[in-house]
């Protein structure tokens, strides 16, 4: 399961959260709640100095449908929904330099949400011998996703810096596939897949719009041991 970005600018500095984990056993499904705060680079106005900061959650929650038992799901389907409110925030176009035009928000507020789906082909045994028990690591799992941001916020002003309304908007859709290899009887798994998709925004400020799209892609390569 993907959580969503606390700060849509990517300026995210770190985070604390508590996070209360529920997974029953036996049922097929998992959900958790997480609680804290964030600190969060490039976001304050000219002259203004720290970091913006401010109390973020996001509700997530997984259902495993189909396949043997809870350990081996044919299908994962996930989702979360997010809140993060900022004490000050920045809303510039996407993709521009340090000319790009920009304005500030007081009290910024991102909701966002994501959606995903993940299916597991062909799961690995446990073991050689006839009639081992089915492991918990598939062959091939094909992933799908979607997610959507949108902050708003009062259009912050001062001496030096004229109050500018401002928003932003955006989401992605995508999707991949990984191969997994379970190896040294189940002691390390590797895996290696391509994933990609296309990311559109929508920036205001004032009375414009700006809007850019682009599509992402990447390869992956990891492992446990």
């Amino acid at each position: 399961m993907v959580s969503p970005s606390v700060d849509p600018s990517g300026n995210v500095g770190g985070s604390a959260y508590v996070n209360p984990y529920v997974s029953p056993s036996g049922k097929r499904f998992n959900a958790g709640l997480y609680v804290g705060g964030v600190s969060a680079g490039g976001q304050r106005p000219p002259g203004v100095g720290g970091t913006a900061s401010g109390p973020s959650g996001v509700l997530a929650g997984e259902a495993l449908v189909g396949g043997e038992s809870r350990d081996q799901p044919r299908l994962t389907l996930g989702g979360n929904i997010g809140v993060t409110k900022l004490d000050t925030g920045q809303i510039a176009r996407a993709g521009g330099g340090a000319d790009a035009p920009a304005t500030y928000l007081k009290d910024p507020t991102t909701v966002s949400g994501t959606g995903s789906a993940q299916l597991n082909l062909d799961y690995y045994k446990a073991g050689d011998a006839p009639g081992a028990e089915t492991s918990k690591t598939p062959r091939y799992t094909i992933v799908g996703e979607g997610n959507y941001s949108r902050t708003t916020g009062t259009a912050y002003g001062d001496a030096t810096t004229p109050a500018v309304p401002g928003s932003s908007t955006s989401y992605a859709v995508g999707g991949g596939i990984m191969r997994n290899w379970r190896l040294n009887s189940g002691h390390t798994i590797l895996s290696a897949g391509a994933f990609g998709g296309y990311k559109h925004e929508e920036d205001t400020i004032g009375k414009t719009t700006y809007t850019s799209g682009r599509p992402y892609g990447a390869l992956v390569v990891g492992g446990s041991f």
